[in-house]
């Protein structure tokens, strides 16, 4: 047994702890990344709507309020950082699910199957985070539901942040 704890070989699977940790880390670095590039890119480069810094601004607005907008580099950074944190909760969220139900792991076994059940993750965070999560906070959702700019956040949240993390979670076979 404990030859088997300290071998190398592949084959032997590693600890659960571990390996749910690294793919969280995963998924939450990833997630952060393509969501916060999709943002800039999108609502910065090709519409012009605000600038990369207002967007992470408005980030750490919803803890602190309108006065975030006047921080400068100090509240862009904590909008990173609170973006980076979301990212890492619905990474958790969607972790302890995984890892809870035998049959969530059926289900996103295969590639295709997991990027239809990640889709309907990205609504699920999508839906979360527009009527509970934001409410609660200094930065209620702006606009109606079909205007541009939230069908445009609806898309990431289908795109680059649901697949992503049921993709990059899922259990490599042993």
């Amino acid at each position: 047994m404990t030859a088997s704890l300290l071998s190398l070989d592949r084959t032997t699977p590693r600890p659960t702890g571990v390996g749910v940790v690294a793919r969280i880390a995963r998924a939450a670095g990833t997630v952060w990344l393509l969501d916060g590039l999709y943002v800039v890119v999108v609502f910065a480069g090709m519409l012009h709507a605000t600038t990369a810094q207002r967007i992470f601004q408005g980030i750490a607005r919803a803890v602190l309020g309108p006065p975030a907008f006047s921080g400068g580099a100090t509240t862009t950074a904590i909008g990173v950082f609170m973006h980076f944190l979301v990212a890492l909760s619905w990474s958790c969220v969607w972790a302890a699910v995984y890892e809870s139900s035998a049959a969530i792991r059926r289900a996103v076994a295969s590639a295709g199957r997991a990027l239809a059940v990640g889709v309907a993750y990205g609504v699920f965070v999508w839906l979360s985070m527009r009527y509970l999560v934001l409410p609660l906070t200094h930065s209620p959702p702006a606009g109606p539901i079909m205007a541009r700019g939230t069908l445009l956040v609806l898309l990431a949240h289908i795109t680059v942040i649901g697949p992503p993390i049921v993709l990059l979670e899922r259990r490599r076979p042993v």
